[in-house]
């Protein structure tokens, strides 16, 4: 999976299941690198960067959100600790309703497709 000829640039919001799966799914992906992770506490982002080899960490959401290094974000925080994260106005509101929004499209699609795999 490549964006233009280069590897597509993930970033990931969250540390406890980016270390356990998400960025070991990422890496089993020909062509995705993981570029950089985000958590609420620094320390926390700084650790699972060293840990897991990845050359960017932060504990804005936003920053990760924003560069232009990232194609991809994977939000791994759960969606009622998304109004804690940063705490800096309004935006994890926000970013929570999408979230939801997301979660709700997909557990709808994946009944759909577990109900047309029994057809």
């Amino acid at each position: 999976m490549t964006t233009g000829g280069q590897p597509l640039r993930v970033g990931i919001i969250g540390t406890g299941f980016a270390r356990s799966t998400q960025v070991p799914a990422f890496r089993a992906c020909p062509g995705v690198e993981v570029v950089s992770i985000a958590s609420a506490r620094l320390e926390r982002a700084q650790s699972a960067a060293r840990e897991l080899g990845i050359p960017h960490a932060t504990d804005d959401w936003r920053e990760l959100v924003g560069s232009p290094q990232v194609d991809l974000v994977s939000i791994v925080t759960p969606p009622h600790l998304l109004e804690r994260v940063g705490e800096r106005g309004p935006q994890p509101l926000h970013l929570r309703a999408i979230v939801s929004r997301q979660i709700r499209q997909l557990a709808g699609l994946v009944d759909d497709l577990l109900d047309v795999s029994r057809i």
